[in-house]
Parts: structure tokens; sequence; C-alpha cells
């Protein structure tokens, strides 16, 4: 029995040693097959992680894009706005200028009139200009009273028939002889 015990005990060392180097081997299998995953995963991954960095590269420029044609759409339209100011201050120049040169001319014009005036104030203009205003008066008085007694000796006649062939003078002169 000893035999078989020996036998045995080299079988069973045997195993341990075969198994022993199976788990070696395993071991060593597992971790070549973890760095075969563990390198195909950093592959994956690179590659998934370049897709996403292309796609937000091309998302960001189609943005990008829209951005800059919404920027040139408002510049384009500040550009008319600007336009349509510098019209506006260009008219707005011209009407100054209008403006200032009636000013200036009505401003020589009112310095000549007062010239004018102080040299006729100096003459005595202005006196005789007031005592004519009060001889006009005074004639414009006497006017209307001379017209008011020559109305006083005019004889109004009322419902006499007309004639467009008759004399006045003879029709009156003919009252008159009646009264």
């Amino acid at each position: 029995m000893n035999d078989f015990a020996n036998k045995m005990e080299e079988l069973k060392s045997a195993i341990e040693v075969d198994m022993k180097e199976l788990k070696e081997n395993m071991m060593s299998g597992i971790c070549k097959e973890n760095e075969k995953m563990r390198e195909n995963v950093k592959k994956d991954m690179r590659e998934e992680m370049e897709k996403m960095r292309e796609d937000v590269k091309r998302e960001m420029h189609e943005e990008m894009e829209k951005m800059r044609e919404d920027v040139l759409e408002k510049v384009k339209s500040l550009c008319m706005e600007v336009e349509e100011v510098k019209k506006e201050m260009k008219e707005q120049k011209r009407c100054v200028e209008f403006v200032s040169e009636t000013y200036d001319e009505l401003k020589k014009e009112n310095e000549n009139m007062k010239e004018k005036l102080n040299i006729l104030e100096k003459n005595g203009v202005k006196k005789e200009v007031i005592e004519m205003k009060k001889d006009v008066k005074l004639i414009d008085v006497k006017m209307n009273d001379i017209v008011n007694r020559q109305q006083g000796d005019n004889l109004e006649l009322y419902g006499l028939p007309c004639n467009n062939k008759e004399n006045c003078k003879e029709i009156a002169l003919a009252i008159t002889k009646k009264i």
C-alpha cells in the first residue's frame, strides 16, 4: 500500500504542481486577456472620443456659421441704419446752415435798420413823424367833418321809379320847384 500511497502522494504532488502551473498560466492568461481587453477598451474609447470630438467640432462649426450669418445680417442692418442717420444728419446740417445764414442776414439787416433809425432820430425825423401823425389825425377829423357837412346838404329821394334814360338833375330841379 505504501506504493499506492507514494504514487498517490506523487500524483497529488504532480497535480498540485500542475494546478499551480495551471493557476499561474490562467492568471497569466487572465492578465494577458485583461491587458488585451484593456487595450481594446482604450482603443474603443479613443475611437469613441475621436468621434465625439469630431461631432462636437462639426456642431460647433455649424453653430459658429449660423452665429456668423446672424452677426453679418445684424451688421448689414446696422450699416443701413447708419447710412440713414448720416443722410438725416446731412439734412439737419443743411437746415442748420440755412437757419444760421438767415439769422446772420436778419441780424445784419436789423443792425442796418437800427443804424438808420439812429441817424433819423439824430436828424429829428422821429419828431417830424410824430407831428405828421398828429397832423394826419387832425386832417382826418376835419375831412370827416367836411364830408358830414356835405352830406347834410344832400337830398336823398326814396321810392321813385327808376328809368335808365332819365336825367337826375332835371328830376331834382323839378322836385325842388314844387317844394
